[in-house]
């Protein structure tokens, strides 16, 4: 990069640092690993998303919500390179890895046996994306500062963090419910089933 070029990344307006951010300010090795994982991670949480559910008005609102949640990221990442003066994308796709963990945890546990079926089939190149997330993350703790590290962890635990909350708003009552009547044991539960 030149002064010149360094200089505008550094001391530029905002559009123009955040051209700097997203553009690794012109590392042709950065910008092919992390759009590359970027592109595979979004990829598979298209999928994933689109097959979460066959109810088509909670597959509007887990849409809704996916969305929002990678318009927010992107934001945050955004946010975040302004304030300290760092480049990337990584925090998008490393939070994409949280959340495909998180929802893989999740449609493991399902009693959907069609769902059940595709995911065995599919298990492998989820797999393969998950490690694929985890050998970037362990490049770049070997190539970058210890702080990139930190944000890596950092955003696949917002990632985890938003699809947990995309459980409990989407499943609300009907989550909540089943963990009350679990906690509160079968006397509670036949008690009031007697009074109703």
């Amino acid at each position: 990069m030149t002064d010149e070029a360094n200089n505008n990344c550094s001391n530029g307006n905002v559009l123009t640092r955040a051209g700097c951010i997203l553009s690794y300010s012109g590392s042709g090795v950065d910008i092919a690993i992390n759009y590359t994982v970027l592109v595979i991670n979004f990829i598979w949480c298209v999928v994933a998303l689109s097959l979460h559910t066959k109810d088509i008005e909670r597959s509007a609102l887990l849409r809704t919500f996916a969305l929002s949640a990678l318009a927010f990221v992107f934001l945050f990442q955004i946010g975040i390179c302004l304030a300290v003066h760092c480049m990337g994308i990584s925090i998008l796709w490393c939070s994409m890895g949280g959340w495909i963990i998180s929802e893989r945890k999740r449609l493991k546990e399902t009693s959907d046996a069609e769902l059940s079926r595709w995911r065995t089939a599919t298990y492998r190149i989820e797999q393969m994306v998950v490690v694929l997330d985890v050998a970037m993350i362990i490049y770049y703790a070997i190539e970058a500062t210890a702080i990139t590290t930190v944000a890596h962890m950092c955003a696949v635990i917002l990632g985890a963090t938003l699809s947990l909350l995309s459980i409990r708003l989407l499943d609300g009552d009907d989550a909540g419910t089943a963990e009350n009547e679990a906690a509160a044991g079968p006397a509670t539960t036949l008690l009031e089933k007697r009074e109703s």
